[in-house]
């Protein structure tokens, strides 16, 4: 298995490593496991295992953390225990047989695949392109990794004179030139590196993510590797961190939007668990500094870079003109305080000025010298704020002071100068940490929202990589000016739009020196086509926006018709059984409605014979009353008779007795009508209206019907049922 071989395997098992909120050491264990398939049965060496696991996968793992982790490799199946005496055992790496889950070899060789179809049309005219693909592929690998993008940060920006040709100045010394030769051979790689993914971010997200895991999984390797596991929720009270100028510029939000999304979440998560944020005067300066160089020149029509592109909008100028102006304010209300750094005998004391100095040396050969003495001072700062105090890594919340810096460069040096000079010891906590750093350390340590930090950490740092100095702008305008003034008018329009700035950056690999008479006019016309590409992709994407959301659309429509489709054959069922269950209950009402209608005509029967009956005892009442009247006139009648029969005088006996026979006659006929009537009818309602009551009838019920006192029949008025 080739070395490149061995690498594609390591960063597949790499890609899976994840935080675990129980034991993240444990989901660690398999990225060792491709170190035992290569050396199986090899007697197990901690110093030679560091060593392997910075070739394989760019980590910087001390051989002190490698010793601690001895147990877990062992239970991981990682080492093997071999006896070898009464109580004396060694470790051999063990036989591994296991497969891949999440992500394997051939997603990782896709992605080496695409980097080098993507670079070789770039560097095919370039020293670059002497690389064979496996160089290419073993470039892109280390940087992905660490993401340590040092010669994009510290290329030295080459000034030309007016006629094109490199200005002449004191010659440097040779050191000096080696240094920056190195640093401009990796910013070419570099700038490819990040151009790639920036590329992926913008027309393959699925291949970016994949990318972004590959990272995510470095960077909690080596925290995790160099903190051994530290708690979570971890309390930082006690712990002062000093922000470098670029990292606060970018949690100040003076930058691009992703450098932004990493510096404030940072800041946030160190705040939140008691860290107090601090940044030193000289850092302050250094940030007013360039802002005022930034404003200048976008007022002069050069202006280039984020912060640049930003000034565009008033609000964000206001802004920044009120930083440059009084930073203090702003410091303030985002709890910054600002330090003096420590001076004087006593500070001194724990690192001299000659220390500084050298450190300073140390650093290299920055194109800013006086960006170069900050760094420096501000490392030395945070030493003498410790005051000698020396904490291992995993207990990096009682080191006093930490200088977070946005240049891998700085923290890189100074802990190597450090170690050099025994003023610190391997896995001791450096003075300097990188913001991805930190940043992975926050995501191992505390989860939550800083589990995104990753992804912006990758993002962010490689749109800084391939952001394109001033000497390549001002050489590409330069020649545009000598021989168009609209193009170069249209060039600075361009540098307005960030991925306008990359597209320069990938086409040169950020080097000013490859554009050339013979090549501006062409490079101009790439980027032309690369932002019509660019704006092509944007509004396939948006097309594809829409055709996804009009297929969503689409099928919520039909899901709704088949629901509504459900639902009226759902209604015209239940609408057909309401129909049959209404026709049924009709019957049922106007059967009731018979019935109840047969109820009142026979209740109203019923009534109607009580009144009749109540009728008839009345008649007969008065019938009895005419009759009783009758006879007793008559008995009258034969009395008057007797008494005329008896008379002396003929005509008076005759008389009487005719008148007599008249009263007895008519007793029974007219007399008691005349005389009685009113009475007997009296009677008669009285005995009728006294039977109504018996039987429960009230005399007001009675007016609905006819009663024929004649022929004692009763009779209702109407025939229909509801009036009874």
């Amino acid at each position: 298995m080739s070395r490149l071989d061995r690498s594609v395997v390591a960063y597949a098992f790499l890609a899976q490593a994840q935080r675990s909120d129980n034991d993240l050491l444990s989901g660690l264990m398999p990225i060792f496991k491709p170190i035992a398939k290569l050396h199986e049965g090899e007697r197990f060496d901690p110093k030679a295992f560091s060593s392997l696991a910075g070739e394989l996968y760019g980590l910087n793992v001390s051989a002190w953390a490698v010793e601690s982790l001895v147990p877990r490799l062992e239970a991981a199946g990682v080492l093997v225990r071999i006896p070898v005496a009464d109580g004396v055992h060694d470790y051999v790496y063990a036989q591994i047989d296991e497969q891949f889950t999440a992500v394997t070899e051939k997603d990782v060789a896709y992605v080496l695949n695409r980097f080098v179809a993507f670079a070789r049309p770039i560097i095919a005219d370039r020293e670059e392109g002497l690389l064979n693909d496996d160089e290419l592929k073993e470039r892109f690998l280390q940087h992905i990794v660490d993401l340590d993008f040092v010669g994009a940060v510290l290329k030295p920006v080459k000034t030309d004179a007016p006629d094109g040709k490199p200005q002449l100045g004191l010659p440097k010394p040779p050191e000096q030139v080696e240094w920056e030769n190195d640093k401009s051979r990796r910013a070419r790689i570099e700038v490819l590196c990040a151009s790639f993914i920036v590329d992926l971010f913008h027309k393959d997200k699925n291949l970016y993510e994949l990318v972004a895991r590959i990272t995510a999984g470095a960077l909690v390797s080596e925290v995790v590797l160099n903190f051994q596991n530290p708690e979570t929720g971890l309390a930082l009270n006690g712990l002062r961190v000093v922000l470098d100028a670029p990292f606060l510029m970018s949690a100040l939000d003076l930058g691009n939007s992703d450098a932004f999304a990493v510096a404030s979440s940072v800041c946030a998560q160190l705040r939140e668990h008691g860290a107090r944020l601090a940044v030193f005067r000289h850092s302050v300066e250094e940030i007013q500094d360039n802002l005022s160089a930034v404003l200048g020149a976008v007022d002069a029509g050069v202006g280039h870079g984020p912060t640049a592109r930003r000034l565009t909008d008033d609000a964000f100028r206001a802004y920044a003109s009120a930083i440059k102006d009084s930073p203090n304010a702003r410091l303030h209300q985002e709890g910054i305080e600002i330090l003096e750094p420590p001076n004087g005998p006593h500070s001194f004391k724990w690192f001299t000025e000659e220390n500084e100095a050298t450190f300073c040396q140390s650093l290299g050969f920055y194109q800013n010298r006086r960006a170069q003495e900050r760094d420096a001072a501000s490392v030395a700062g945070v030493i003498r704020m410790r005051a000698g105090l020396r904490v291992r890594m995993g207990k990096v919340n009682a080191c006093r002071a930490l200088f977070v810096t946005a240049n891998p460069w700085v923290a890189e040096r100074s802990k190597k100068a450090l170690l050099k000079a025994r003023v610190y010891e391997e896995g001791d906590v450096p003075p300097s940490m990188t913001d991805r750093y930190v940043a992975g350390l926050l995501w191992v340590i505390y989860g939550g929202k800083a589990g995104e930090l990753p992804t912006h950490v990758l993002l962010a740092n490689c749109a800084a990589a391939i952001e394109p100095k001033a000497d390549l702008i001002h050489r590409m305008h330069r020649f545009l000016s000598s021989v168009d003034e609209k193009q170069a008018k249209y060039f600075r329009a361009l540098m307005t739009d960030e991925r306008a700035g990359q597209y320069l950056s990938q086409l040169s690999l950020g080097d000013s020196s490859y554009v050339s008479q013979d090549n501006f006019t062409a490079i101009l016309e790439s980027m032309k086509s690369a932002l019509l590409e660019k704006h092509e992709v944007e509004r396939l994407n948006e097309v594809h926006a829409l055709e996804r959301e009009a297929e969503a659309r689409a099928r919520d429509h039909q899901a709704q018709q088949a629901r509504l489709e459900d639902d009226l054959r759902a209604a015209r069922a239940e609408a057909l059984g309401a129909r049959n269950e209404t026709g049924q209950v009709r019957r049922v009402v106007r059967a009731l409605e018979k019935q109840a209608a047969e109820d009142r005509r026979e209740r109203a029967e019923e009534k109607r014979y009580l009144v009749e009956w109540s009728v008839r005892r009345a008649l007969n009442a008065r019938s009895a009353a005419h009759w009783v009247a009758g006879i007793l006139l008559g008995a009258l009648g034969v009395i008057a008779t007797v008494f005329a029969n008896s008379a002396v005088n003929d005509y008076v006996r005759w008389g009487g007795v005719f008148g007599g026979g008249l009263v007895i006659l008519f007793s029974f006929w007219r007399i008691p009508e005349i005389l009685f009537g009113r009475l007997i009818d009296k009677l008669r309602d009285r005995v009728f209206y006294n039977a109504l009551v018996s039987r429960g009838i009230s005399p007001d019920q009675i007016t609905a019907m006819t009663i024929n006192w004649r022929t004692g029949t009763v009779q209702y008025k109407s025939t229909d049922p509801e009036t009874f």
